[in-house]
C-alpha cells in the first residue's frame, strides 16, 4: 500500500522480516524486527509504530550518522574553530581554546612574562608612550604572582581562567593578615595581565572585570608634633647625613628617594630643584609622575649645610655626585640610614625605643603637609609637595591644624624657623 504508514518486507541474507516506516519529513527508517513469522513481525512493527519507538530509532540513527560524518570528515582549523564557536553560543561549553593560539598559553608562564622588565609587551607600550612605570612597580608586582598567584594558576591555560577561579583567590587572600592596599596591589598583579590580554584580544574576555576590591582606611602615620620635632633636632646625631636629610624632608615634604638622588648642582638660592629620585632597583631616574618641580627653600643656613656635606664627599668631583653620599662611589646613602638617624634622636629626646619605632621617615611628608594645608593655596602647595591630584594631597594632609598663613616661602619662615634654631 502507498499510503501505508510501514511495510514488511524480506531479505535474502536474513531469516527475520524487515520493517520499513515512512518519516514524517519524506524520510525512511529500515530495522528488523527479529521475528521469522510474518504474523510476528507485524505485530512487533504495530507495536513499534503506537509507542513512537520507530521516530526515536530514526533520531538516534540520525544522530549516528552526524557522529560518523564528523569522525570521518576532513575539518579544516576554521571549521572546526567555527563548530567549537557554535557549541559555545548553544551554551554547550562556556570556555573555546585553541591549540597553538595565545590563549592556551601558561598562565602563570603569561603573568610572569608580563612582569619582565625586558620581555613584557604590556611593559614595552607604556614605555613607547611615555606612560610612567617604574622598575620597583615592576619587580613588586612580580613578586606577587610568585608569591600568591603560581599556585591557582600554575596548571591552567590562559584562556581558561574563569570568574570563579578568581573570585576563589580573592576569598582566600581575604584570610591573610594584610593591609587592604596591600591585597587589591596583590590582586592587581594578575588582573592587570587579564585585562590588557583582553584589550588585545588574546582571550575572549576580561573575566575579571567589575570584582570588589578591599576596602580599608590607608593606615595614618603617625607624625611628630612640633614641640616633639624641635627637640630631635636640638640632640646630637651620630650621623650628619641623617640629620640634614630629615631636616629637609620636614621644610619640604620631599620624598626619600628624592633627597638621596640631591646633586650639588640642584641647589638654588631660596630652592631646590628636584630633577631626579634614587630608587635602588633602577638608580637616578625622575622624580615620581615623572615631573621635575622647584620646592622653595628659604632657609640659607641650612642650604650652607648641605654644601658643606657635599664637599665630605669622597667622591666629589665638580657638582654631579650627591649630597647624601655612601661610602660607594656614585651612590646615594641608604634610605635606612635616615629613619635609623631619625629614631635614635627621638631616643635621645626622652621617647622609649619602641614608642620610637612608630615613626617613618615618610611621615615628614605628612607632617610638612598637615601644617601648610590650612596656609596656602592647594596649588601652591601641590606645586611644592609634587602631589598628581588634590584628592592625594588630602590623603596627606589629613591632620589639622589653625595657624593662617598665605604663601609658601613666609608660610615655611613662620611654621619652620622655629624647629631649626
Amino acid at each position: 500500500m502507498k499510503n501505508a504508514p510501514f511495510y514488511l518486507y524480506k531479505r535474502k541474507e536474513s531469516p527475520y522480516w524487515f520493517v520499513r516506516y515512512t518519516l514524517k519529513d519524506g524520510g525512511i527508517i529500515a530495522k528488523s524486527t527479529r521475528q521469522a513469522d510474518e504474523t510476528a513481525a507485524r505485530e512487533t512493527a504495530v507495536s513499534w509504530l503506537v509507542s513512537g519507538e520507530y521516530a526515536l530509532s530514526a533520531k538516534k540513527a540520525r544522530q549516528t550518522s552526524f557522529k560518523n560524518k564528523l569522525r570521518t570528515a576532513e575539518i579544516d582549523s576554521e571549521d572546526l574553530i567555527f563548530v567549537l564557536e557554535e557549541l559555545k553560543r548553544r551554551n554547550v561549553i562556556s570556555k573555546v581554546i585553541i591549540k597553538d593560539t595565545p590563549a592556551a598559553v601558561n598562565a602563570l608562564s603569561f603573568a610572569r612574562k608580563f612582569w619582565n622588565w625586558e620581555e613584557s609587551p604590556y611593559i614595552a607600550e607604556k614605555l613607547r608612550q611615555n606612560h610612567s612605570i617604574h622598575l620597583t612597580h615592576v619587580i613588586n608586582m612580580s613578586k606577587f604572582i610568585n608569591r600568591y598567584w603560581a599556585p591557582y594558576i600554575e596548571h591552567k591555560e590562559l584562556g581558561e581562567i574563569s570568574r570563579k577561579d578568581i573570585e576563589a583567590f580573592i576569598d582566600d587572600l581575604s584570610k591573610l593578615q594584610l593591609a587592604p592596599h596591600t591585597k587589591n596591589q596583590i590582586i592587581r598583579s594578575f588582573t592587570t595581565a587579564l585585562k590588557w590580554a583582553s584589550n588585545h584580544e588574546i582571550i575572549d574576555k576580561d573575566v575579571s572585570q567589575g570584582i570588589v576590591y578591599f576596602s580599608g582606611a590607608y593606615k595614618e602615620r603617625i607624625i611628630l608634633t612640633p614641640e616633639l620635632a624641635h627637640a630631635v633636632f636640638l640632640v646630637e646625631w651620630k650621623d650628619e647625613r641623617a640629620r640634614l636629610a630629615n631636616m629637609v624632608a620636614m621644610l619640604t615634604g620631599m620624598r626619600s628617594g628624592e633627597i638621596r638622588g640631591l646633586q650639588l648642582k640642584d641647589l638654588g638660592r631660596e630652592c631646590i630643584y628636584v630633577r631626579h629620585s634614587w630608587n635602588d632597583d633602577e638608580g637616578l631616574k625622575c622624580p615620581k609622575n615623572g615631573e621635575e618641580r622647584t620646592v622653595q627653600f628659604p632657609f640659607p643656613e641650612i642650604i650652607k649645610q648641605l654644601k658643606a656635606l657635599y664637599w665630605k664627599n669622597p667622591h666629589a668631583e665638580g657638582i654631579e655626585e650627591f649630597i647624601f653620599w655612601a661610602s660607594i662611589p656614585h651612590k646615594p646613602i641608604d634610605a635606612d640610614i635616615f629613619v635609623e638617624g631619625l629614631r635614635s634622636a627621638l631616643v635621645c629626646t626622652g621617647l622609649s625605643a619602641e614608642s620610637a619605632k612608630a615613626y617613618t621617615f615618610h611621615a615628614w611628608r605628612h607632617f610638612f603637609t598637615t601644617y601648610m594645608s590650612e596656609k596656602v593655596d592647594t596649588k601652591l602647595l601641590q606645586m611644592q609637595t609634587g602631589h598628581k591630584t588634590k584628592a592625594m594631597l588630602e590623603h596627606y594632609a589629613a591632620h589639622k591644624t589653625e595657624t593662617d598663613f598665605t604663601v609658601i616661602r613666609e608660610a615655611q619662615k613662620k611654621v619652620f624657623s622655629a624647629l631649626i634654631e
